[in-house]
Formats: structure tokens, C-alpha cells, sequence
């Protein structure tokens, strides 16, 4: 995992699959198929996972965002590219 700043310097990883980060679990589809579209990206479900008992669906490209003192945050990658760039290491 790299590291990134904004104000503060955080940890992060895009995510593109299930296995790429400890904290994100297969998606549990309850009412969408497997197969149908997401609204947000446009890929299906069944590339998907999820964070926090599945209240946050994470889509292909998303960034886990981890914060010094343990916080998770999942951010889309426009979002995460506009506030943090690569920290020289």
C-alpha cells in the first residue's frame, strides 16, 4: 500500500476486486441481481464489494482510504485524485 497527502498523510489502495484489501468483503446482494448494472459505474454487482456490513458498496476503482488513527473511508477515484497526491517516499 502507498503512501499519500493531502493535509494529513494517509495510506491508501485502489480497489478493484475482492482479496485487494483485508476491510472489503464480497457484496451480500440482497435485491439487485448479480448480474444487473450499478448506477454508479455501470459494471455489475458481481464485481462489487462491501464496508461496514455492506452499508457502503464498494465499486471497481475505489479507494480504501486509511486514516492515522484507524479510520476507513471508501472514496471514488475522481474524489481521491482531486484532494491527495502520491507522497514522495
Amino acid at each position: 500500500m502507498k503512501t499519500y497527502v493531502r493535509r494529513n498523510t494517509v495510506r491508501a489502495k485502489q480497489w478493484f476486486k475482492v482479496g485487494d484489501h483485508a476491510a472489503i468483503l464480497p457484496l451480500n446482494i440482497m435485491g439487485p441481481s448479480a448480474a444487473d448494472a450499478c448506477v454508479v459505474c455501470g459494471k455489475p454487482f458481481s464485481e462489487h464489494g462491501s464496508y461496514d456490513c455492506d452499508t457502503v458498496i464498494v465499486c471497481p476503482g475505489d479507494w480504501v482510504v486509511e486514516y492515522p488513527a484507524g479510520e476507513i473511508e471508501i472514496m471514488r477515484d475522481k474524489g481521491f485524485r482531486r484532494l491527495y497526491k502520491e507522497a514522495d517516499e
